[in-house]
């Protein structure tokens, strides 16, 4: 009887065309929860899954931020959608920032500003760290010209301080950049500055990707999962195009602290890199969002959408603590992208090695065959069909551009 009355309150899914939402979309529409997806792509391969009772084109939040906002507010009150699963960075923002007015329409599951600030601002977020005693890159933030590493030892990697920045309506993108010397650390700095980003240099931390992943209840743990990356989006780093599902104590102990620290309400990951010289996780980032490996966490026992589903609807949800461990998932266009990224040269000469192109094929060829893909579903092919036509005409529009210039 509550599976009935359930699935009269819809839920939204927003960034429908990410292999995460695919699965988000999968696991609510085969438990009979009507959802609906959104996305300002009229290809998004989620409005093409059998499980999306409707699809939305939205207006694209980098080209109008406002405009986004109010289509997500009345999309959730027109819809009779009171929950909205946040797949992008952008719409936990704004269902933050606005939290007050979603409230009105929607189950609060989300954080309030002040602790999403937290974990949008670098500088903030590392100091936090520092404080409760989880190892960090060593790190500064410039102020005016560089003239020393602040006893930091190159290469450094520039980050946005801030995971998302807004200006004059349009969200201003920023990307990891990598310095060599002081003088391409102040020429880097400088350029950020320009775009409207204020920089923030770390040390390089050599090794391994992990994640630890986590349901919150108003401070309260209802499920967490890990998966260590086996492969990036490229072989300098990125996203996770190939992922095994782990169960590290330090990694769950690290991991715990900082959404215990700001009494947590939703879903987060929290990036750590296992560093190599002395095996310590070291802390990247915190999104506080449903992140990209998802499906690897629902394949391996934790159905993150369905228990935030019922925890928004009926107040709480089942705890889930265990999982199974092993278990590999891929995004395809992102090995894809890791292939190619290997015909380039490195950012770091004789920090990262360039990875032989011939064997990177190999490897990603045999997981192709032996490691079950995001997109992919046998019940459920339209969205993996749809990706590789968007995939295809993105690189296609790629090659064009560099052609031209």
């Amino acid at each position: 009887m509550w599976m009935d009355l359930m699935s009269e309150k819809g839920a939204i899914v927003t960034w429908a065309r990410g292999g995460s939402s695919i699965n988000a979309i999968r696991s609510l529409g085969r438990k009979k929860i009507r959802v609906v997806a959104i996305d300002s792509s009229r290809d998004s391969p989620g409005f093409h899954s059998k499980y999306t009772k409707k699809g939305c084109l939205s207006p694209c939040y980098n080209e109008d931020f406002n405009s986004y906002a109010k289509f997500l507010y009345e999309t959730c009150r027109d819809e009779n959608c009171p929950v909205i699963l946040p797949m992008d960075e952008a719409s936990v923002y704004v269902i933050s920032k606005f939290g007050p007015k979603f409230s009105k329409v929607a189950s609060k599951t989300w954080v309030d500003y002040e602790q999403l600030e937290m974990t949008q601002n670098r500088e903030k977020l590392f100091n936090l760290a520092n404080e409760l005693n989880i190892p960090t890159p060593r790190y500064f933030v410039p102020d005016g010209r560089i003239r020393s590493s602040n006893g930091i030892d190159g290469p450094w990697v520039l980050k946005p301080k801030l995971s998302l920045v807004i200006n004059s309506n349009k969200i201003v993108r920023g990307s990891v950049r990598y310095a060599k010397d002081i003088d391409e650390l102040n020429e880097i700095a400088t350029e950020m500055k320009k775009k409207g980003q204020d920089p923030i240099v770390q040390e390089y931390i050599p090794g391994t990707g992990y994640g630890f992943f986590a349901l919150y209840n108003k401070g309260s743990i209802r499920a967490c999962f890990q998966h260590r990356r086996l492969r990036e989006a490229s072989y300098v780093g990125g996203a996770a195009s190939l992922r095994e599902s782990v169960d590290i104590p330090e990694l769950k102990n690290e991991g715990l602290k900082i959404p215990e620290e700001l009494k947590w309400h939703g879903p987060l990951m929290v990036e750590f890199r296992r560093d190599q010289r002395d095996g310590k996780f070291k802390l990247m980032e915190v999104n506080p969002r449903f992140w990209g490996s998802l499906n690897l966490a629902i394949s391996s026992g934790v159905d993150f959408p369905f228990l935030f589903y019922k925890m928004a609807i009926d107040g709480d949800c089942d705890s889930v603590l265990s999982y199974r461990v092993g278990v590999k998932r891929k995004t395809f266009n992102l090995e894809l992208i890791h292939l190619i990224s290997c015909l380039r040269d490195s950012p770091l000469p004789g920090i990262i090695v360039r990875p032989s192109f011939w064997k990177t094929l190999l490897s990603v060829l045999h997981a192709g065959f032996t490691v079950q893909d995001d997109y992919v579903s046998r019940d459920d092919l339209s969205p993996f069909a749809r990706q590789i036509l968007m995939t295809g005409r993105e690189f296609q529009e790629h090659l064009w551009t560099r052609i031209i210039i």
